[in-house]
């Protein structure tokens, strides 16, 4: 009897410790951040995938992503990546003061929505 009630124990705690940290990571991809500090850009993501919008446009992408590189118009695009609870990139445009680069970039911040209201 002992015998049987220790298998269905271990049987119970392998299943947790599979199905927990899939649980963690999906969690860990959910939320709102929003671009520090004039939370211009957003992103959304919720379990059926992500969105990152700004005015007058919206990307979409799978909710498991960690990095993404789109244009939001021609000559103008976006790079994100996630590191923690941050997502941090870099926005690409073409250049309007002198320079070599024909692309002027901007570094970005991203927080949790719930951080940057406080």
């Amino acid at each position: 009897m002992h015998l049987v009630r220790n298998i269905k124990s271990l049987l119970l705690a392998a299943a947790f410790s599979v199905v927990l940290p899939i649980a963690l990571v999906a969690d860990e991809h959910i939320g709102n951040w929003v671009s520090n500090p004039r939370a211009l850009i957003t992103i959304v993501i919720a379990d059926d995938g992500g969105r990152v919008s700004g005015p007058e446009w919206e990307y979409r992408f799978a909710a498991g992503a960690d990095s993404l590189d789109f244009e939001i118009a021609p000559g103008r695009r976006l790079v994100l990546r996630r590191s923690g609870e941050t997502w941090v990139g870099e926005y690409f445009h073409p250049r309007v003061r002198p320079g070599g680069d024909p692309n002027e970039p901007h570094s970005m911040l991203f927080v949790r929505a719930k951080v940057a209201a406080r």
